[in-house]
């Protein structure tokens, strides 16, 4: 269904970790939380996404990629925002896959996404340029945590972007959670009702010309 198609992704994107302790602070009542990242596995993986880059590149048959990167690269971000998302330590490899990328000469669509977490997916998403989505939540709230979203919906974006390449090619768009549903939302049946009803291209539209 996707011939000449691919999703590449970093493999070591930042990770959640969450934290069961009090948290006075947090408005949002799921708890403290913190960037993973194993530095020498990060290096590893970054280096194996571009090798994968510059093979894709070179195949006559693939003609369009889709490359999962992170929040917190746009060249206006701000300090506390790259914080947020895992600092140099997170965003360097997905950076430098973006720029090799861009150079490759293949039809592309960057999906810069939200910190992810293994809860389960099928939740509803919103979708911005530039860091708009990031540095709005941190705006926004006292907990300090940056937008989330699932492995499971991550998957689910890509496979939608796969199907609609044309409409989206050469864009780079952040996607996350939308911000009315949290962890405690998934698998309800207002979340899973909510994500139903959204049509994702409208919503990348929206997002994208919008924000």
């Amino acid at each position: 269904a996707f011939e000449g198609s691919a999703i590449l992704c970093d493999a070591s994107h930042n990770e959640i970790v969450w934290s069961d302790g009090d948290d006075t602070e947090n408005q949002d009542g799921e708890g403290m939380c913190s960037i993973s990242v194993p530095m020498r596995e990060n290096n590893d993986l970054s280096k194996r996404l571009l090798a994968e880059i510059d093979a894709a590149s070179s195949c006559p048959s693939l003609r369009r990629v889709i490359l999962r990167s992170s929040m917190g690269l746009s060249s206006r971000v701000s300090k506390e925002a790259a914080e947020a998302m895992g600092g140099e330590a997170a965003l360097a490899g997905p950076r430098e896959a973006e720029k090799a990328l861009k150079s490759s000469g293949l039809e592309y669509t960057i999906l810069r996404l939200g910190a992810l977490t293994d809860d389960g997916g099928n939740m509803p998403l919103i979708f911005g340029v530039n860091n708009a989505i990031l540095e709005k939540r941190l705006d926004s709230t006292t907990s300090r945590r940056p937008p989330i979203l699932s492995r499971a919906d991550a998957a689910r974006v890509c496979t939608f972007l796969l199907r609609e390449t044309s409409a989206f090619k050469g864009l780079t768009i952040d996607c996350a959670w939308h911000p009315k549903f949290g962890r405690s939302s998934v698998g309800s049946e207002e979340a899973v009702n909510a994500a139903g009803r959204q049509d994702l291209k409208k919503a990348i539209q929206n997002g994208v010309f919008v924000w």
